[in-house]
């Protein structure tokens, strides 16, 4: 009879139960550190190692969703100062693309036309205008008991 080494079991409790949910308790407070930390002009990766996350990708999602999610006083800020920024390279690179003694020009009305793009969809001038017409739509789904007159069938 060979001896195969025993396998540990695994306890069952409330953290393996498959009815039981992990939540991270101190998220709102890791991604609200992680904007503050991109305000001040850190990297995406310094951004990661600072408020916890395990990559600079995961940082960068966690903040694009608070982005998406809510508008508070810091996101609003951060938003500001990124369009400033934006919009500070992309008027020198406007002057430069517009300058006929610069050789490469080229170059720099392709970087305009970057930082136009990025500025719109900062500022969610990017939304097709199909989406655009439809946000303007109020569609009412029912309408109560009383508030519209009787259809009367028209005698032929």
């Amino acid at each position: 009879m060979t001896n195969y080494p025993q396998r540990k079991r695994r306890h069952t409790d409330a953290t393996t139960s498959k009815d039981f949910t992990t939540r991270d308790l101190n998220a709102a407070k890791r991604v609200q550190l992680a904007i503050k930390l991109k305000m001040e002009g850190m990297t995406w990766e310094e951004v990661a190692a600072h408020a916890s996350y395990q990559s600079r990708g995961a940082a960068h999602h966690a903040v694009m969703r608070e982005l998406d999610r809510c508008i508070t006083h810091d996101v609003t800020e951060l938003r500001t100062q990124q369009l400033y920024m934006l919009q500070t390279v992309q008027a020198k690179c406007y002057k430069a693309a517009m300058d006929e003694n610069n050789e490469n020009w080229y170059w720099n009305a392709d970087r305009v036309v970057n930082y136009s793009k990025r500025i719109s969809e900062l500022m969610g001038l990017d939304i097709p205008v199909e989406q655009s017409i439809n946000q303007n739509f109020i569609i009412v789904r029912e309408v109560p008991a009383g508030w519209l007159a009787p259809v009367e069938a028209e005698a032929s």
